[in-house]
């Protein structure tokens, strides 16, 4: 896995083609004056592992009302696709539901796609919920592969165009 600072300034990491959509997509919101700001990336499984044992992020968002990041969700994070986003203008909102509500989660609604990156879905199967500030990127085959491959009936018409597409510029 080749990974890639988010922003020169930002520790933070994703796949080289996720980091590249992803200041893209950072630039283009910022030419709408959308201030987004990124919240978390890549995270190793002993990194994953670490966060979910430390009883003060649980109490932490207890504490704060924040919406309980899904135990499911985690490992998006050590695919190097997915990314925390939050709005630089309104940082009470950041990992909470109430992120919805801001400039910046109805510009990632009305963009990302162009970006190649969507909002990860709510399932309730899965136990994984409501989360607006949890995004990944769906750009190259490998990361549609990573999140579609064993779920067949849940690609998108733009996902398989996508796919197609990748087929076709790598041939």
């Amino acid at each position: 896995m080749e990974l890639e600072y988010i922003t020169s300034d930002s520790d933070i990491i994703l796949q080289i083609n996720a980091a590249k959509n992803f200041q893209k997509m950072l630039n283009a919101a910022r030419n709408d004056g959308i201030n987004l700001v990124v919240l978390r990336g890549f995270q190793s499984k002993s990194e994953l592992k670490d966060w979910a044992s430390n009883t003060n992020n649980i109490e932490d968002n207890y504490a704060n009302n924040i919406n309980q990041i899904s135990p499911l969700s985690y490992g998006e994070y050590v695919t190097g696709y997915a990314v925390d986003i939050g709005d630089g203008n309104a940082p009470a909102t950041n990992q909470n539901v109430e992120f919805e509500k801001t400039a910046a989660f109805q510009w990632l609604q009305n963009y990302a796609a162009y970006f190649s990156f969507e909002m990860i879905p709510a399932d309730d199967e899965k136990d994984i919920g409501y989360e607006p500030w949890h995004w990944r990127y769906v750009g190259d085959r490998h990361s549609l592969e990573t999140f579609y491959k064993n779920q067949p009936n849940i690609v998108s018409e733009e996902s398989e165009l996508i796919l197609e597409d990748t087929e076709l510029n790598n041939e």
